[in-house]
């Protein structure tokens, strides 16, 4: 399969076509797509902070995009899916071209809406960008409830309690647990309060 036959799928998976989440899903040759579209554009998007650490940003997103797809399944199994792994996982890597708009227009914002010198902590440009980044994030989830639905055979209602237990519920749940055990954690007395 070709880059731009690949790049068209997925924009066609990003508008919701489910013909092209499942032609993606049975696809053998959309493993390596999907992994070198999480590899380029996670090189391109950490490209901004400098060579070593760019290869941390690449290989960790490749190692939790599988980790990301594998708790989705997993789930979707307990929630009554009937799909594959791997048939999970390919549709979902090839949203990562998301990310790639992403970033160009969080480069033009930051270009075209610099913030100044020394710029108060809430700078405004900041807020912009951030707001797209929650836009998107919020977009990713109603696309994986798609995938979900096409894939694993989910019914709506399962696919996006799927979802949000692993979009909203499990970050939410590890915040609460990194914070409550960090020293000086304002959860801290709270937690001691009630044990």
């Amino acid at each position: 399969m070709g880059w731009i036959k690949s790049l068209r799928q997925a924009f066609d998976i990003l508008t919701f076509r489910r013909s092209s989440i499942q032609a993606v899903a049975e696809d053998p040759s959309a493993l390596l797509m999907g992994l070198s579209f999480i590899a380029l554009f996670n090189f391109i998007g950490g490209l901004w902070s400098g060579f070593p650490r760019v290869v941390y940003v690449t290989v960790s997103a490749i190692v939790s995009s599988f980790v990301m797809a594998g708790i989705l399944y997993l789930l979707a199994r307990l929630f009554g899916g009937r799909g594959g792994y791997l048939d999970l996982w390919k549709p979902i890597a090839y949203t990562s071209v998301i990310g790639v708009l992403t970033l160009m227009i969080s480069i033009i914002i930051r270009i075209f809406l610099p913030a100044p010198p020394s710029p108060p902590p809430l700078h405004w440009s900041s807020w912009l960008v951030s707001g797209l980044h929650f836009a998107v994030s919020a977009y990713i989830f109603i696309v994986t409830v798609f995938i979900l639905e096409t894939v694993m055979a989910l019914q709506r209602v399962s696919a996006i309690a799927v979802a949000l237990i692993v979009y909203v519920a499990i970050p939410v749940i590890l915040m609460l647990l990194l914070t409550t055990l960090t020293e000086g954690s304002p959860l801290l007395p709270w937690i001691y309060g009630i044990f």
